[in-house]
């Protein structure tokens, strides 16, 4: 079970292999925006973030808010939830970010529930 602790959070989750997944730019300094959907790694994912790799290179989030609608399947769930953009880097794929998501407590427990169903696969097998 690849589960790291952080202090700030219950846990991240680390893929590997990376999960696959799409985004929609949902807004850009609180403005909606006309985008069509984009692939998308998820590295890692906790309940309050997750860090993605894309070859899709966004404003640097120093000058701009951008919030993605990111949508993944774990396993036989499908997750939905929105996520501003803090950080940016440049990596051999193309792109990476670290994004805070924008989740309830509901969401928070959907998520560590199916993190943990994931695992419990990813252990077995």
């Amino acid at each position: 079970m690849r589960v790291r602790y952080n202090r700030d959070e219950s846990f991240r989750y680390e893929f590997r292999p990376v999960l696959e997944g799409s985004f929609l730019i949902h807004t850009v300094n609180q403005k909606e925006v006309q985008a069509s959907n984009g692939k998308l790694s998820i590295i890692n994912l906790s309940p309050k973030g997750i860090g993605i790799e894309t070859q899709y290179d966004f404003p640097d989030p120093v000058n701009y808010t951008i919030t993605l609608q990111i949508s993944c399947t774990i396993d036989e769930a499908t997750l939905t939830f929105l996520g501003n953009i803090l950080w940016k880097k440049t990596t051999s794929k193309g792109f990476g970010y670290g994004l805070e998501l924008l989740t309830d407590e509901a969401s928070q427990k959907e998520i560590i529930s199916q993190l943990k169903k994931h695992a419990l696969k990813q252990s077995s097998t």
